[in-house]
């Protein structure tokens, strides 16, 4: 239980960090 929680945690600050990546290399492509 507590390691699917740790890893969901995991995933989504993942996700957020690779959005806010993504994010910035489009900007700087357009």
């Amino acid at each position: 239980m507590l390691f699917k929680t740790s890893a969901k945690i995991f995933y989504i600050m993942t996700e957020k960090i690779l959005k806010s990546d993504l994010s910035k290399e489009v900007l700087q492509i357009l």
